[in-house]
């Protein structure tokens, strides 16, 4: 009997032994599954998407693997890897790509590297930076490669001749890339900052935005700051990558323009409510003027 029960103690034991060592091995198969069928990398090269200007900033659709033999990478070339993915978003061409052709690491330059700036900006162009404000950045949202336009608005106050005319607004600059946000050059990531009061990340509002214009149109806006207010106003995508449009004469938007109401104001008054009676002519006028005669030391008045 002793031996009958330490036989079926044994089997217990061997039972639970069993049951522990199946359920291990179930919850660490799926892993070990996944490990053994994940595909290897292909081999590539980073080559451009679509035809790439120089000094352009890429960003992820502008860029685009091309297969290539493991062994037939030609020299200079960007091979494909999970740390090569991202690295180049952000990063500005020296020269012009082809679609298709591929990047090389020699032609590109990052972020972080030394003459970035210099890099983004077209040849014979200059890199302008003005202050800027929620509204005038609109509402932080303006980005590094963005094309804007700029409008300059003044008050004349009382300078101006007539209501209708105390405030004006005008496009200065037109289809003008935006080259950086503060000190921020990259089109990847947004800038964000910690807000203490409610515990949330929000957006941070730029303080400056850099503009890449020629040497006339630098005096023009830095000219348009001293006259009054620069908003940006950001163009849609199909300018995006397009060449800087030339200035052309632009027609003024006066207060009048804009406000029905000042132009009641500035009308002259309706002829109905003036005085029915002419004017009198000059000569009418002095012949009904008092005359003075004198006689010896008398004066008479007719």
């Amino acid at each position: 009997m002793a031996l009958r029960n330490f036989l079926i103690a044994i089997g217990c034991v061997a039972l639970l032994a069993g049951l522990t060592l199946a359920t291990v091995w179930i919850a660490r198969a799926p892993a070990k599954s996944a490990a053994v069928v994940q595909a290897p990398i292909p081999p590539g090269i980073l080559a451009a998407a679509r035809p790439l200007a120089g000094g352009t900033l890429l960003r992820a659709v502008d860029m685009t693997w091309r297969p290539v033999a493991a062994s037939g990478a030609p020299p200079g070339t960007i091979v494909r890897s999970p740390a090569t993915e991202s690295a180049f978003q952000g990063a500005v061409t020296r020269r012009a790509f082809a679609s298709g052709e591929a990047l090389t690491e020699g032609d590109l330059v990052k972020s972080g590297d030394r003459a970035f700036l210099a890099a983004v900006l077209t040849p014979g162009s200059r890199a302008v930076s003005i202050a800027v404000d929620a509204p005038q950045s609109v509402a932080g949202l303006v980005l590094p490669g963005d094309r804007v336009d700029l409008i300059l608005t003044q008050s004349f106050g009382n300078d101006a001749p007539d209501p209708g005319h105390k405030s004006v607004g005008e496009t200065v600059l037109r289809n003008i890339r935006v080259v950086a946000v503060d000190q921020w050059l990259m089109t990847i990531a947004k800038p964000t900052t910690k807000d203490p009061r409610v515990g949330t990340t929000t957006s941070q509002i730029p303080g400056t935005v850099t503009l890449e214009v020629t040497d006339p149109q630098a005096r023009r806006l830095l000219v348009a700051v001293q006259l009054g207010k620069v908003q940006l106003a950001v163009r849609a995508l199909e300018g995006l990558g397009a060449t800087m449009l030339a200035d052309t004469a632009e027609v003024p938007t006066w207060a009048v323009d804009v406000s029905p109401a000042l132009r009641l104001l500035g009308r002259p008054e309706p002829p109905a409510t003036r005085s029915a009676a002419p004017p009198r002519s000059t000569a009418a006028a002095a012949s009904q003027s008092p005359i003075e005669v004198m006689h010896g030391s008398k004066t008479e008045i007719h």
